[in-house]
């Protein structure tokens, strides 16, 4: 008797292949989102605070890479068993969810950094460039977007199931 049908079968090798594109993709894109939080973080105080030292950043942490793997693998799972065919819209709304909430979190994180400053000089706070961690900012946003596409799969389930 055969435990692993070829349809179950290719549903994990493809799995697994998109959890090794994503981790591949983390490599390129941290360095880029690393520079936006960074700028974010000048642009909302309006330059109160001043980064010193080198900006040197050569790789990605482990927590960034898999973060990425993982959700992508399970954005693919969730769109291969989605119930209905506006995943797309979904997936991009999501997308949309996670910039705005990590764009609310840099400008509260940023405030609360100048606000709990006691040693500024004139209201100007003065870190080193690893100081900050860019990759709790971009697990958050991960995790906020697969908490809206966990929702609304279930819901989508739940609907389709109600119909039948």
């Amino acid at each position: 008797m055969a435990i692993f049908t070829k349809p179950f079968l290719k549903t994990v090798f493809i799995a697994l292949g998109i959890f090794v594109l994503g981790c591949l993709c983390s490599l390129f894109l941290d360095g880029y989102y690393r520079n936006a939080v960074l700028f974010l973080l000048q642009y909302f105080n309006g330059g109160h605070i001043h980064f010193i030292g080198k900006n040197f950043h050569l790789f990605a942490s482990y927590n960034f890479i898999f973060s990425v793997g993982i959700y992508s693998l399970l954005v693919y799972l969730l769109i291969k068993f989605w119930p209905n065919t506006k995943y797309f819209i979904q997936l991009f709304c999501s997308i949309i969810f996670s910039l705005i909430l990590t764009l609310i979190v840099i400008k509260l994180d940023s405030e609360l950094m100048v606000l709990n400053c006691t040693a500024c000089d004139d209201g100007i706070l003065t870190i080193n460039y690893s100081y900050i961690n860019h990759d709790k900012y971009f697990i958050m946003s991960l995790g906020s977007s697969l908490l809206y596409l966990s929702i609304a799969f279930l819901v989508g389930l739940r609907k389709k199931r109600q119909k039948i």
